[in-house]
């Protein structure tokens, strides 16, 4: 991934350590929808095939795991998993917690590609303090 990234983006998005520098890529990135396009097209399906052998290892040692994916339908999870729990934020929470990182319009352009299934078991509101998403999260999952 990381030589296709280059050849995409140059050399621009190595840095001191040789990796990639994740601020300079999205600062490429995020800015302009069609550079998300291309780099979901050079990410996603390395990332699905991780993914899809996780479930098939977890299905034949009869084992259960939760995959946390914003991009659960695009990497067509939702279709191979047996529950879907959705977490779920105010945007003005979302940008504030993301805004050391991100301009206002690179939040929006991440999140207009996020779909979000149309069917879930659970939804969390994830409008509060970190430790509160922490124990939401444990009850979902007890009662799963």
């Amino acid at each position: 991934i990381q030589h296709k990234l280059i050849g995409k983006y140059g050399n621009k998005i190595i840095g001191r350590d040789l990796k990639i520098n994740r601020e300079v890529l999205a600062e490429i990135i995020f800015n302009n929808q069609e550079n998300i396009d291309e780099l979901n097209k050079i990410i996603h399906p390395k990332l699905k095939a991780i993914v899809y052998e996780l479930l098939n290892k977890a299905v034949q040692e009869n084992k259960k795991i939760i995959v946390e994916a914003a991009i659960l339908k695009e990497l067509e999870l939702d279709t191979k998993v047996d529950k879907i729990i959705i977490i779920k934020s105010e945007i003005s929470i979302i940008y504030e917690r993301l805004k050391k990182r991100y301009s206002q319009k690179q939040v929006v352009n991440i999140m207009n590609k996020q779909l979000l299934p149309k069917k879930y078991d659970y939804l969390i509101n994830n409008n509060e303090s970190i430790d509160e998403l922490k124990r939401r999260v444990v009850e979902v999952v007890k009662k799963m």
